[in-house]
């Protein structure tokens, strides 16, 4: 089954200091599982990639790249465990296939 990663921009959140910071929500579907999670800021975002998902940083500069075109990215070929998910602050999503 395909594995893939899903990103897309929901919003603006609030920030420290009066400023603006975007909403993500990031899907994962592997293994016939769909986990989610949100984020908010490009840091937070790219953090959670590099750190938490261990993508490649071409992968993930793409991504971003794409994100912020059109506000959606997709990952291929990302891989998580089923006990990894909840540690990486994902929550599991039902789907309908």
């Amino acid at each position: 089954m395909e594995s893939y990663a899903h990103i897309v921009a929901v919003g603006v959140a609030d920030g420290t200091y009066d400023r603006k910071v975007p909403e993500y929500q990031i899907t994962l579907n592997a293994g016939g599982a769909s986990w989610a999670r949100s984020l908010e800021g490009d840091g937070e975002l790219l953090n959670f990639l590099e750190s938490g998902l261990a993508l490649r940083k071409d992968l993930v500069d793409a991504a971003v790249r794409q994100l912020h075109e059109t506000g959606h990215a997709n990952i291929p070929e990302v891989e998580i465990g089923e006990n990894e998910a909840p540690a990486l602050g994902l929550v599991k999503t039902p789907i309908d296939f």
